[in-house]
């Protein structure tokens, strides 16, 4: 039979040992998914960056456009911002403008694609605490269990010995 302060003694040695795996495991996945995140973040920062730029690129264009469709009748050039603008270049501008749209719509797929894998590493890192937590949280219960067993020494066993017969 096995004495009740060895099963305290397994019990704190078996916490511990969760808890040390467990903190290992977390540490040795957060690192992994901060070297793998640096580069697909910093993309997606700057295509959003690039995307705004791009929108804002339309939206002027969109200005030198409708300021060209309300010039009065006999002018050729329209003047937006101080800059006048020819029949040409206004021309070239809506030509220009269909290139940035689809530009730009290739911009957002790849930003949603990026959103897409934040979403997944974000799933993962949940996952992550979660089982860590509940890990940690069983190390800490044997551990907490094995000392006050040990120190208050209680019996798991009746000791048929001491009792009379």
């Amino acid at each position: 039979m096995i004495p009740a302060l060895r099963i305290y003694k397994s019990l704190m040695f078996i916490g511990i040992v969760i808890l040390v795996t467990t903190l290992y495991i977390a540490w040795h996945y957060i690192n992994q998914y901060e070297s793998s995140l640096g580069e697909p973040f910093a993309r997606a920062i700057s295509t959003q960056l690039e995307l705004q730029g791009l929108e804002d690129d339309i939206k002027q264009i969109d200005r030198i456009l409708t300021a060209y469709k309300s010039r009065p009748e006999g002018e050729s050039k329209v003047e937006v911002d101080g800059i006048d603008y020819s029949a040409y270049e206004v021309e070239r501008l809506r030509q220009e403008k269909s290139s940035l749209e689809l530009f730009a719509h290739e911009k957002q797929m790849l930003l949603d694609e990026s959103s897409g894998f934040k979403n997944r590493v974000m799933a993962n890192v949940k996952i992550l605490f979660a089982v860590s937590l509940i890990a940690s949280f069983a190390g800490i219960l044997f551990v907490a269990f094995g000392i006050v067993g040990w120190y208050l020494r209680i019996e798991l066993f009746e000791d048929r010995r001491k009792t009379p017969r």
